[in-house]
């Protein structure tokens, strides 16, 4: 019995081998000003363990979104990415609404 399915390409923190590289580098690619911002949001979480543990639970890949924000060249990269961000958290709330209404109208 297969328990992995070989046609998928493989993968490190979703990105695939080739890309591999360049996320390492990715560091080199910050500015001074975008390290300072990656650090000053790590510290004021790794500070407040009951924030950090609310955002873990939200967000549990914070740090890389940080890392992806401030490795974008292009302001428009980043807003296509929070409007994805916008569309899913819209499709969870409706999806929780719906969840919500099927259970208090299970018993009506």
């Amino acid at each position: 019995i297969a328990l992995f399915d070989n046609t998928i390409p493989n993968q490190k923190d979703g990105l695939l081998e080739e890309d591999e590289q360049s996320y390492c580098d990715f560091q080199q690619c910050l500015t001074p000003g975008g390290k300072k911002v990656i650090a000053d949001i790590e510290n004021s979480l790794i500070g407040n363990e009951r924030k950090l543990k609310a955002v873990e639970k939200i967000c549990p890949q914070w740090r890389e979104n940080i890392e992806f924000v401030q490795r974008q060249k292009d302001s428009n990269e980043v807003n296509i990415a929070l409007e994805r961000v916008k569309v899913a958290r819209s499709e969870l709330n409706e999806m929780k609404e719906n969840i919500l209404q099927a259970f208090f109208e299970r018993d009506s």
